[in-house]
């Protein structure tokens, strides 16, 4: 996934309190080498790939930056989608092992 932030990403990263300076790590964590998206439904059984599209359809884009976000220095998050009939589990392990070499 190709992903360039728009001017309200970024609007709402730093409202989420990540400084200018972090944009960066999250920006390569949206990049679909990086950061896999698995999609848990409401059984919590076995988990289906998904890209970081389909994450931003089923999640909205705020929450989807959220995660994104949160993985992109903590490798991993899980964010539910509004109905809460859906979680999408975040893994940016690969980023870590890319550029810090854990």
């Amino acid at each position: 996934m190709k992903y360039r932030f728009t001017d309200e990403d970024k609007a709402d990263l730093l409202s989420m309190g990540y400084p200018n300076k972090d944009l960066w790590q999250i920006q390569e964590a949206a990049k679909g080498k990086y950061t896999r998206y698995t999609l848990y439904t409401g059984d919590k059984g076995a988990g289906k790939r998904i890209n970081g599209e389909e994450a931003i359809r089923i999640l909205g884009r705020r929450v989807w930056l959220s995660g994104l976000a949160r993985s992109a220095f903590h490798w991993t998050a899980m964010r539910s989608s509004p109905d809460e009939q859906y979680e999408v589990y975040f893994d940016s392990s690969r980023f870590f092992k890319d550029w810090w070499g854990k």
